[in-house]
C-alpha cells in the first residue's frame, strides 16, 4: 500500500550520484534505525488495540509454516550466500528485528544479507514438491514477511509445470533504500509482519504441478553497494481461493504535505483514500469512513468519503475524499484511521483498515518523513566541486517569526562553511533573501552524522505567503544535507548551483530534505502588530543610502530600529525616543536588499528596502 500526496504517486529515483549537479553522498549507506518520541508514538499506534476482529473466510488450498525445513530446497544461483530456515532472527551489524509472524516460534525462512555480506547474492527458496490446484478456478499466494531494502530486490516465482518454467512477481517494488516492507503498508516499519497477497490465478489455477519460489536478488552487477543489504524473512505461506467479496484500502493520501506543522500554520487535513477490489465479483457502494483520534484516543473527527456505486474485480476506485475536513486545534500526534466498506459482507477484513498520522508542534515545520520514521532516510545530498543552495518552500498562514532552523548533515567535511537563509518567493521560485543564520563552520562533531540547530541572527518576521528555506553550501565539498522518502510535494523543493538558475528538485530526485525551520507560537503577530504596520512608514524605496521612518499618527515612542542584510547580519541599530522622520544612514553599505525592523511597545513591523545607486 503506497502513500501519495493528492494524486501524485511517490516513486523515488535514487542512485549514488544521480546528477552531475545535485548528488547523494552517505557516510555508511546502511543505517541503524533512529527513533524519537513521535516515532515511538506512531509505531505503538494504540488504535490497533481497539480494532475490530479480523475475519478471513477464503478457502485455504495449501499452506506451509516452515516447521518442516525439508519441504523446501535452498540454493544460491549467484555466489554462495544462502537462505536458512530456523527460529533465530538476523544477526549482522545492521540487524533488523526478527519476524513477528503467526507461527514464528516453529520456524521461518530468512536470507540474512547483512550477516553474509559477500557482495554478490542471488539465492532461491523453492518448494520441493508440487501443489495440486487442478480443481481450483482462482488462486492467490499469501505470506507474511519482514524486510528492509538496500540495493536489492525481492521476488516470488510460480511454476505450473513442476519447476521447468517460472513466472516472476515483484515484491516490495516500491520500497526505497533503508525503508522496510512498504509493498503493502503505508508505514512499512510498523508492519511486522507485513501480509503480502498476489493473484496467481492466470498461472496456477487448474494446474496439478504448482511450485513456489522466493528469490533474494542482490548481485554485484546491480550496484557497487549490492550484496550486503539487510534481511528478508518469510513465513506462513498459503494459497487461497479468491472469494467473491474482498475489498481493501489500496493507498491513502498524505493528510498534509508536512510531517510536522507549527500550531500557527495548521490547515485542513486532506482525508482521502483509494479502494481496491481483490474479490472475484463486482463490489457495490464502496466507501471509506475516516476517524481521527488525538494522543489520548479521543475521537475528534468522523467523516465519510464519497462512494463508488460499483467497482469491478481487480479495479481500484478514484480518489475518495471526505465531504468535510478537520483542522487540528492543539499540539500533539493525531492518529487517522481509514476503514473501507461495501454493501455485501467482506470475506477478508484484514486489508480493510489502515492508518496515517500527522503531528502538530509548537514550533517545528518539517517536510521529511524521518520526523516519523528514520527508516525512510536516504542519505546526504549536496554539490560536488561546486557551491549552491538546496531547500524547501514553507507556507505561512499566520504572521509570526522564524527564530531558528534545525537540519541533519550526514557526512559533512571538517572546516567547510555553510549557512541557512530564508527567501521570499516570487513566481513560484525563491526570490530575495530576508534573513539567515550567518556563516557556520563544520566542526568535528558534525562530520559523523549530526543534527544541528542554528538561530537566525535576528528573528525573521513573516507574513502570510510562501517562503523558501535553504542551506547555502559555501564550500565545494558535498554538504550532505539529509533527506528522506515518503513525503514529497512537487514544486516544494529547489536547488541552485553556483548562482545559476533555480531548478525544481523533482527533476532529479523526489525526496524531502531534513531541514526544519522553527516558528514558535509565541511569535504570533497580534492585532497590535498589524496596526503598527499601518502606523509607520519607511521611505524612500529604493534608497540611495538615507532611509527615513515616520509615524502616521505620532503615537509611536521609544522605538528600537535594526537593519539587517541578506545574510541576516545586523548592520545598523539605534533607539529613537520618537519616530518623527527618524533618519538611518546606510550609505556605507553595499547595494542590495535590507530588512528594517521597528519595535515599539505596540508591536513589531518589518519592511524590506533596496539600497542602490549611492
Amino acid at each position: 500500500m503506497k502513500k501519495f500526496y493528492f494524486l501524485l504517486t511517490v516513486a523515488v529515483a535514487l542512485g549514488i550520484a544521480a546528477s552531475a549537479q545535485l548528488s547523494r553522498k552517505a557516510s555508511t549507506g546502511k543505517n541503524h534505525a533512529r527513533s524519537s518520541n513521535v516515532a515511538v508514538a506512531r509505531q505503538a499506534n494504540p488504535l490497533k488495540k481497539h480494532s475490530a476482529s479480523i475475519q478471513r473466510t477464503a478457502t485455504t488450498l495449501w499452506s506451509d509454516d516452515f516447521s518442516v525445513p525439508a519441504n523446501w530446497t535452498l540454493s544460491a544461483s549467484v555466489g554462495t550466500d544462502n537462505w536458512v530456515i530456523g527460529v533465530n532472527g538476523p544477526s549482522g551489524s545492521f540487524a533488523i528485528d526478527p519476524i513477528n509472524s503467526t507461527s514464528a516460534a516453529n520456524g521461518f525462512a530468512m536470507f540474512d544479507s547483512d550477516l553474509l555480506c559477500s557482495g554478490d547474492q542471488v539465492a532461491e527458496l523453492t518448494l520441493a514438491n508440487n501443489i495440486d490446484l487442478s480443481g481450483s478456478t482462482s488462486a492467490r499466494l499469501v505470506f507474511e514477511q519482514y524486510y528492509r531494502r538496500f540495493f536489492d530486490s525481492t521476488y516470488v516465482f510460480v511454476s505450473n509445470d513442476g519447476g521447468t518454467t517460472w513466472t516472476q512477481y515483484s515484491v516490495n517494488a516500491n520500497t526505497v533504500n533503508n525503508n522496510f516492507n512498504s509493498n503493502n503498508a503505508p508505514f512499512g516499519s510498523e508492519s511486522n509482519p507485513d501480509v503480502v497477497s498476489i493473484d496467481i490465478t492466470s498461472v496456477a489455477a487448474g494446474s496439478s504441478q504448482v511450485r513456489v519460489r522466493f528469490q533474494f536478488y542482490s548481485p554485484a552487477t546491480l550496484d557497487p553497494s549490492a550484496g550486503c543489504a539487510y534481511a528478508w524473512m518469510v513465513d506462513d505461506v498459503a494459497i487461497e481461493d479468491i472469494p467473491a467479496n474482498d475489498i481493501g484500502i489500496a493507498e491513502t493520501a498524505n493528510p498534509s504535505q508536512y510531517s510536522s506543522t507549527p500550531i500557527l500554520q495548521v490547515t485542513p487535513l486532506t482525508l482521502a483514500a483509494r479502494v481496491v477490489n481483490s474479490g472475484g465479483a463486482p463490489a457495490t457502494n464502496v466507501g471509506v469512513t475516516v476517524d481521527i483520534f488525538d494522543a489520548n484516543l479521543n475521537n475528534v473527527f468522523t467523516g465519510a468519503t464519497s462512494t463508488a456505486s460499483s467497482l469491478a474485480s481487480g479495479d481500484t476506485t478514484a480518489l475518495l475524499s471526505t465531504a468535510t475536513s478537520f483542522t487540528p486545534a492543539d499540539t500533539g500526534i493525531y492518529y487517522i484511521q481509514y476503514v473501507c466498506s461495501m454493501t455485501d459482507p467482506d470475506s477478508n477484513t484484514s486489508n480493510d483498515t489502515t492508518y496515517s498520522f500527522v503531528y502538530v508542534d509548537d514550533s517545528t515545520y518539517a517536510r521529511d518523513e524521518t520526523f516519523f520514521d528514520a527508516a525512510t532516510y536516504l542519505g546526504g545530498f549536496g554539490f560536488n566541486a561546486n557551491t549552491g543552495y538546496l531547500g524547501h518552500m514553507f507556507d505561512i498562514i499566520q504572521a509570526s517569526s522564524l527564530t531558528s532552523v534545525s537540519f541533519f548533515l550526514d557526512a559533512a567535511t571538517l572546516g567547510d562553511v555553510m549557512s541557512v537563509e530564508v527567501f521570499t518567493v516570487s513566481g513560484g521560485e525563491p526570490s530575495l533573501v530576508i534573513g539567515g543564520t550567518g556563516n557556520y563552520t563544520i566542526s568535528a562533531d558534525d562530520t559523523g552524522g549530526a543534527f544541528i540547530t542554528l538561530p537566525f541572527l535576528s528573528a525573521i518576521n513573516v507574513i502570510p505567503g510562501q517562503y523558501f528555506v535553504a542551506v547555502n553550501q559555501q564550500s565545494q565539498n558535498n554538504i550532505t544535507l539529509g533527506a528522506s522518502s515518503g513525503y514529497f510535494t512537487p514544486g516544494s523543493g529547489f536547488f541552485q548551483v553556483a548562482g545559476g538558475a533555480w531548478t525544481a528538485l523533482e527533476t532529479v530526485f523526489e525526496l524531502s530534505f531534513i531541514l526544519r525551520p522553527n516558528n514558535p507560537s509565541s511569535t504570533l503577530v497580534g492585532v497590535n502588530n498589524v496596526e503598527l504596520n499601518k502606523n509607520i512608514t519607511v521611505f524612500p524605496n529604493p534608497s540611495k543610502g538615507y532611509v527615513f521612518i515616520m509615524t502616521n499618527n505620532g503615537a509611536e515612542k521609544d522605538a528600537l530600529v535594526t537593519v539587517s542584510n541578506t545574510m541576516g547580519q545586523i548592520v545598523y541599530t539605534n533607539t529613537f525616543s520618537a519616530l518623527d522622520n527618524a533618519k538611518i544612514d546606510l550609505r556605507n553599505q553595499a547595494d542590495g536588499i535590507y530588512t528594517v525592523r521597528v519595535q515599539t511597545a505596540n508591536g513589531v513591523m518589518t519592511k524590506n528596502i533596496m539600497v542602490s545607486n549611492k
